[in-house]
């Protein structure tokens, strides 16, 4: 034997080769089909169409990483953008988030580093299908964390496929919903792990989750105000712990730190009623854990008695001092798109015309959820049963999301990882007897120690294949679902071709083209504010409005003048200092989702905002009982620059003295005039 084979030998005995059981293999088996299935679902617009970004919002994200990567993240907190809200500009760093551009940055200057020669764009476009991807496996850990693997596996098999959150994670959705729910889902499985462990490392984590949260998405507000309630609520129900106070604690204080230090939310974070609501609960929970410390050590009966009015009273000192900060308007109470979330009744035009915000249908549930619609509610039941501590945050946290969703459809986003989490916890308890029956092993009854059979054989195997077979719709559903609806991008509309077949129309790419070459670099362009983001990142022109509406009053003028007859709107034009003015016009395809659909909303909008000033209102515009315009729509500027020399015109442009036509898209969607 050689000198080398001896030392071989050697290491060979004293190498320990870990035994890897089979059910570990195939459970990371299984969890990296779901991951590679999720990420292939959210990648259809890729292998579809050109790798062009969806919809509005992530053309203004992409504008900023492209800011950063060009500038450095630095030049972000500095950044006045010229190019939107004319004349005013728009302070970017204390109106948007910076957690998804910022990101998007990070990982392209990585590649770079590495050698990989990508551009930022195609960062921005494959971002949120990564992150969509990444979720399903984040879900898989918290349902093992509440259950068991079963469950882990089922919850991240259900989000791979759910279309609510297909929606907004797949290619090209560059917005902050990508990252935004993954640190949602982060933070509240850190904070039931900390709270069940006592983990000071899992208690920073979601702190450092929910200040993530605060950085990059406008819904963590309710991260911040679901986390002290569900604290509430288990101090009712006599469940207050050490670990709760330390769970609590750091998330919430770490949370707090880090979104003050971010500018769109900054220090008075402190004083609105997101972050003081969180102190308060904080402060409530150590009074009590004093109160339950101090109350065995005073054995006096009437001293404990006397403990807990002290108690009371402190509890009552707080709420009063609370409500003469209010009075005094120390502490700002919840309002704007959040109060409308909580209040449905009460929206103004400017948020209730976007579709998203409208209320949720029941169509639109059933659309969004399929068949976790029903198991949902079999997972509060299961979970009602077991009532742990991490049960009565599931709880709550369904619950607070069915109504909120139901409020406004855009936020089904957040009920979908609760949804698929306790669907799945329903799936592996409703299967666990038919489970047994099929694997032929007997059910114990504890209390009486008896074997039996809990159901026929049969039976269980028919609820086997129909449960299986729902599964099947359910995949089918989402599939149909990211390959029909959600992969072509906003920017390219898909119409129907001489012969039925579906044709690209390429409308806004020519619109924005002309943009670029035809006019001159400083033109001011007047639109609705739907189509602001495009006009600024894809035309590189300045608008009046976009889609931040920071200023409602401005938006108000713009809908005036597309309300008002021509000449009256070239006023005002001319005052807002607008150059070209474009309008959206679907009415040559046969649809009704452009300007000539929206118009009733810019009435609202003017009149709520500008009645004083322009006198336009509803009822002179639109006549309720038959459903139809009257003549002041007719002889609206809106009207005018839509319909002008349009062959099936409800009613005939015969000219347009105080604008000129400068161009039209093949397909007539884009117009785009002068103001003379």
């Amino acid at each position: 034997m050689s000198f080398f084979d001896r030392i071989w030998k050697g290491i060979r005995k004293k190498m320990v080769w870990p035994k890897v059981e089979p059910s570990t293999v195939i459970q990371y088996t299984l969890l990296f089909i779901i991951f590679s299935i999720a990420l292939l679902l959210r990648l259809f617009p890729f292998f579809r169409f050109e790798p062009l970004l969806k919809a509005f919002d992530p053309w203004f994200q992409y504008r900023v990483a492209d800011y950063v990567v060009k500038n450095g993240y630095l030049a972000y907190f500095s950044w006045y953008d010229t190019l939107s809200w004319y004349p005013y500009g728009r302070a970017i760093w204390s109106s948007s988030y910076p957690g998804t551009p910022f990101a998007a940055a990070t990982i392209y200057f990585i590649m770079r580093a590495l050698g990989l020669n990508v551009e930022l764009i195609f960062v921005c476009y494959m971002f949120p299908a990564l992150m969509g991807a990444i979720t399903c496996m984040l879900l898989y850990f918290f349902g093992k964390e509440i259950a068991d693997t079963k469950t882990g596996l089922i919850a991240a098999f259900l989000l791979a496929f759910c279309p609510a959150y297909i929606s907004r994670t797949m290619a090209g959705f560059f917005d902050n919903e990508g990252i935004g729910v993954f640190l949602m889902v982060a933070t509240f499985f850190f904070f039931i792990k900390s709270e069940k462990n006592g983990s000071i490392r899992d208690g920073i984590l979601a702190g450092l989750s929910l200040g993530g949260l605060s950085a990059s998405w406008g819904a963590f507000t309710f991260a911040f105000g679901l986390i002290p309630l569900a604290v509430i609520v288990l101090i009712l129900f006599n469940r207050y712990s050490h670990k709760l106070l330390l769970s609590y604690s750091l998330t919430i204080l770490i949370g707090i730190i880090i979104a003050v230090h971010v500018p769109r939310t900054g220090i008075k974070f402190i004083t609105s009623f997101t972050g003081f609501f969180p102190l308060v609960v904080l402060v409530i929970l150590f009074l009590y854990g004093i109160l339950l410390w101090a109350t065995p050590l005073l054995p006096d009966v009437s001293i404990q008695k006397l403990a807990v009015i002290v108690m009371i009273a402190g509890l009552g000192c707080i709420i009063g001092v609370l409500s003469f900060l209010f009075s005094e308007g120390q502490i700002s109470l919840i309002s704007g798109k959040f109060l409308s979330v909580i209040n449905p009744l009460d929206r103004p035009p400017l948020i209730e015309s976007v579709s998203e915000h409208i209320p949720l249908a029941w169509g639109q549930l059933f659309f969004n959820l399929d068949i976790l619609v029903f198991l949902l509610p079999v997972g509060i039941y299961f979970a009602f049963r077991r009532l742990r501590d991490d049960d009565i945050f599931l709880i709550l946290f369904s619950i607070t999301a069915v109504y909120f969703s139901g409020s406004m459809v855009r936020l089904l986003l957040i009920l979908a990882p609760v949804a698929c989490l306790l669907s799945a916890f329903a799936l592996t308890n409703v299967l666990k007897p038919f489970s047994r029956v099929l694997l032929e092993r007997a059910a114990i009854v504890r209390r009486r120690i008896r074997v039996t059979e809990v159901v026929p054989k049969d039976y269980a195997i028919f609820i086997v294949i129909f449960i299986g077979f729902m599964m099947t719709l359910y995949t089918w559903h989402g599939t149909q679902v990211a390959f029909d609806y959600f992969s072509s991008p906003d920017v390219i509309l898909v119409g129907e071709g001489p012969q039925g077949q579906p044709v690209e129309l390429h409308d806004w790419q020519e619109g924005m083209q002309f943009l670029i070459e035809e006019t001159d670099e400083d033109a001011v362009i007047a639109a609705w504010w739907d189509y602001g983001y495009w006009i600024e990142a894809i035309g590189n022109r300045t608008t009046l409005v976009d889609n931040a509406t920071t200023n409602s009053t401005q938006i108000a003028w713009v809908a005036a003048a597309f309300m008002s007859p021509p000449e009256n709107a070239t006023k005002i034009f001319k005052m807002l200092g607008a150059d070209y003015v474009l309008v959206y016009f679907t009415g040559a395809v046969g649809g009704t989702g452009g300007d000539e659909g929206k118009w009733i909303w810019m009435v609202r909008i003017a009149e709520q905002n500008l009645f004083n000033e322009t006198k336009i209102r509803e009822v002179d515009y639109w006549d309720e009982e038959t459903g139809t315009p009257k003549d002041p729509y007719y002889d609206s500027m809106i009207y005018q620059l839509l319909y002008y020399q349009f062959f099936r015109a409800p009613r005939p442009v015969s000219s347009i003295s105080s604008f000129q036509e400068v161009h039209t898209t093949q397909n007539w969607l884009v117009r785009i005039y002068q103001v003379n």
